[in-house]
């Protein structure tokens, strides 16, 4: 489960300077599943759901950044936060979600690889604006970008 941070410790992680990429990902707001006899239900995403999303979404990124042998060993997680957004009415749900990349990671696969961690994730919507990368070119723009995931509040803030 996500770690729901407290009061304190949000100016140390807006002085964390780290993050290197802000990515929003439009969620489904309900998903159709399909049980082993063939009847259908439709779930309503909430706030377990996308928190689990949130995770999984990480945990295929992360994965992805480090060799099978070295994954097996020990779960290595790319430093991240994000933020669940939306009511489901007046505004759709979404994620926001601030990650550092890997020095040795070239720009272009470590987006290639946040596409496929998102399109692997059955609750994030898979249109072509579904996901949104931003490059966090500098500690101001880092700043910026964790305080507008905190702009709700801590109640909703993820770390996976």
């Amino acid at each position: 489960m996500g770690v729901i941070i407290r009061q304190l410790d949000q100016e140390i992680l807006i002085h964390y300077s780290g993050f290197t990429h802000f990515i929003t990902l439009s969620l489904k707001q309900t998903l159709t599943v399909q049980n082993t006899l063939g009847a259908t239900s439709l779930i309503r995403g909430d706030d377990v759901i996308y928190q689990n999303t949130y995770e999984g979404f990480i945990r295929s990124l992360s994965k992805n950044m480090t060799s099978k042998h070295a994954w097996k060993r020990r779960k290595f997680s790319l430093p991240n936060i994000g933020s669940i957004e939306g009511n489901g009415e007046q505004k759709r749900f979404h994620l926001h979600v601030c990650v550092q990349k890997p020095l040795n990671i070239p720009e272009l696969i470590f987006q290639r690889h946040i596409i496929s961690a998102a399109y692997g994730n059955p609750w994030i919507e898979k249109s072509d604006h579904a996901v949104n990368i931003a490059i966090l070119a500098t500690k101001e723009d880092a700043v910026r970008a964790i305080r507008y995931s905190l702009k709700h509040g801590l109640d909703r803030v993820l770390i996976a």
